[in-house]
């Protein structure tokens, strides 16, 4: 059986400088984020979580990376974790369809296991 799973469009984000003076090595969490949507893009799930995982330690507001560490999971098969990312998404912003389409899409995919 073969299921797609709907994605956004790649939205990336200009990161704001993290001070006026000097250089800075601390990354905001945008910059986790489209490191771990550029990852996502090339296939590498495992290492896109774990960009994710870095923006919503700074930001756990972000729906697009809830959304975006579902997808991974779920191209991982790692589907109960990706609900809850999706569940997450919902959370922050219940008009969000796409998690809600996804969700449905890895409950389907859970049934045929």
């Amino acid at each position: 059986m073969f299921f797609l799973l709907f994605f956004p469009e790649t939205v990336t984000y200009d990161s704001e400088p993290q001070n006026s003076g000097g250089a800075s090595n601390t990354l905001s969490a945008m910059d986790y984020y489209n490191e771990g949507v550029s990852l996502y893009n090339q296939g590498r799930y495992s290492e896109a979580i774990i960009e994710f995982e870095r923006s919503l330690e700074i930001d756990p507001a972000n729906k697009e990376a809830w959304l975006y560490k579902g997808l991974s999971l779920d191209n991982l098969g790692r589907y109960p974790e990706a609900l809850i990312c999706y569940d997450t998404a919902i959370a922050i912003d219940p008009y969000y369809v796409i998690p809600w389409y996804n969700k449905g899409i890895c409950w389907e995919i859970k049934a045929d296991i």
